[in-house]
């Protein structure tokens, strides 16, 4: 049935098109669109009620705003499922600051204003501009560690074994540096006549003949003979490769897998990238790829050094352990105080449909 003229759209629960409810940015087109009184309507209309009190539209709108700004650095995700999901992640958020502020009036918790100030210049908040939405969510941020102490939840501790076994499940996936190779390249030009197995002979005997040197003069010499006689585009800095941003100047990740299909090739086109990985996986230090032909001449690989990776001490990652395990119980601890707060609430939308569990915790914490 079409809605008659001059009566707002009614917000409805977010999910689709069905019932989708109305996008931040449509939002703001049709309040502007609309007769004035239409508009405050819109914004005043209720999306869901939490033990009687309602969260409006306008409420959903400013949280959305927040959390764009917090977790979007101020640019809306553009796509409309992730619209809706924002919306709906944004009613999640009141309703969950509605549940923490009602425990805490009847715990009588107080709000300290020093935090809910730090709080204020930490989200980059003008005091002067919050609206009741964003302070309701200010505040339910401030009180809900003493909501949690209040309700017998105490901080999480994690026991010196639990940080141990962390340790040694995870020490080679997630405590191990990635170790770095120092790799200069060499492509010398064909001279005038030269066939191509003597430019490959005579690239190989320079090769060996560079690698024949003592090592503490090795590097040095490799680069000043790079710098005469490669035309390649790194030759001015003796060959060395630098395109990674993260590392220094010459110094690549081990592993080369890492960089883009197309990097790869460019700079170890064909047999080179085998060989220079092998000599890589080697640790062989010193020595050269062998010369292969390509377009713009022949090229060879000297892998100057390899830094293996090294797996950091227990003794350097169990604090961050620690705390990592200590946040991750404590999170577990606030989702069971959360559902059984939802337990004892009446919560519902406007239309009078339940607002589920489900639709309270994020995606990562249903069903559990």
């Amino acid at each position: 049935m079409d809605r008659p003229r001059g009566e707002p759209a009614r917000p409805r629960r977010p999910g689709g098109p069905a019932r989708g409810g109305p996008l931040a940015a449509w939002a703001l087109w049709l309040a502007a669109a609309l007769p004035p009184a239409a508009a405050g309507e819109l914004i005043n209309a209720i999306h869901v009620r939490v033990n009687g009190q309602p969260v409006v539209h306008q409420d959903v709108q400013d949280t959305a705003n927040l959390l764009v700004r917090l977790r979007y650095g101020g640019n809306a995700p553009g796509s409309r499922q992730a619209l809706v999901e924002l919306e709906a992640e944004a009613v999640r958020e009141q309703v969950r600051a509605l549940l923490i502020l009602e425990e805490m009036r009847k715990r009588n918790i107080r709000l300290e204003k020093p935090d809910y100030d730090r709080r204020l210049r930490a989200y980059r908040i003008d005091p002067a501009r919050v609206s009741p939405a964003v302070r309701r969510w200010v505040e339910a941020q401030c009180v809900f560690p003493e909501v949690l102490k209040a309700n017998h939840i105490l901080p999480f501790q994690p026991s010196p074994q639990g940080i141990k076994d962390y340790y040694h499940r995870f020490r080679d996936s997630e405590f191990r540096e990635m170790g770095r190779v120092r790799l200069r390249r060499m492509l010398v030009p064909r001279q005038p006549g030269e066939g191509l197995e003597a430019l490959l002979e005579r690239v190989g005997g320079d090769c060996r003949r560079l690698e024949a040197l003592p090592f503490p003069v090795r590097a040095g010499e490799v680069a000043r003979f790079i710098r005469e006689r490669s035309h390649d585009l790194y030759a001015q800095e003796g060959g060395l490769v630098s395109v990674d941003p993260t590392q220094e100047p010459g110094w690549l990740r081990e592993s080369l897998d890492y960089y883009a299909t197309d990097t790869r090739e460019t700079l170890f086109p064909g047999p080179v990238m085998a060989e220079t990985r092998a000599l890589v996986q080697a640790r062989a230090a010193g020595r050269f790829t062998r010369p292969v032909d390509t377009e713009f001449g022949c090229l060879a690989v000297y892998v100057e050094a390899v830094e293996p990776g090294r797996v950091a001490s227990f003794d350097e990652v169990k604090d961050y352990i620690d705390q990592k395990l200590a946040d991750e119980g404590q999170h577990r601890k606030s989702v069971q105080w959360l559902r059984r707060k939802f337990d004892q609430s009446r919560i519902a939308w406007n239309s009078g449909e339940p607002y589920t569990l489900d639709e309270l915790l994020p995606p990562h914490q249903r069903g559990r």
